[in-house]
C-alpha cells in the first residue's frame, strides 16, 4: 500500500491525502491475482530489488499460515468470508491459491490491513 501511496503522490502528484486515501481503496480492492502483477511489475523496474519482490509474491500465492490464520479470525470475529470456505482443508485451500487468475480472493480487504495508515499535516 506505500509503494501504491508513493506511486500517487510522487509520481501522479496526488496530496498526500488523496493519495494514500486511493491506496487504500486499491489495496482493499485488489484480487490476489492484481497483486501478484503489481509485485512483478515493480519487480522488473527495481531489479536489484529481486530477492524481496520474490519472497512477497511468493507469500502472495502461496497464503502463508500465519495470514491464512489471521485472516480466519477477523472472518470469525467480522462474519466475513475472509477465510477458506466452509469444508475446505487446509491443503485445498492452499492449492486454490496457486493460480492467482482463478482466485479473485481480495486477501486486504479487511480494514485490519489498510486502516491503520493515517496523514497528519498540511
Amino acid at each position: 500500500m506505500i509503494a501504491k501511496f508513493y506511486e500517487l503522490h510522487l509520481g501522479q502528484g496526488l496530496a498526500p491525502a488523496a493519495a494514500l486515501q486511493r491506496a487504500q481503496g486499491w489495496l482493499r480492492q485488489a484480487t490476489r491475482g492484481e497483486l501478484i502483477a503489481y509485485v512483478q511489475s515493480a519487480a522488473a523496474k527495481h531489479p536489484e530489488q529481486t530477492i524481496r519482490f520474490s519472497a512477497l509474491q511468493t507469500s502472495l500465492v502461496t497464503r502463508a499460515a500465519g495470514f491464512e490464520v489471521l485472516a480466519e479470525r477477523l472472518a470469525s470475529k467480522t462474519g466475513a468470508g475472509a477465510g477458506k470456505p466452509p469444508g475446505q482443508t487446509r491443503a485445498e485451500a492452499a492449492k486454490s491459491q496457486l493460480d492467482p487468475a482463478v482466485s479473485k480472493e481480495r486477501p486486504f480487504a479487511h480494514p485490519y490491513f489498510w486502516a491503520g495508515f493515517i496523514h497528519t499535516g498540511l
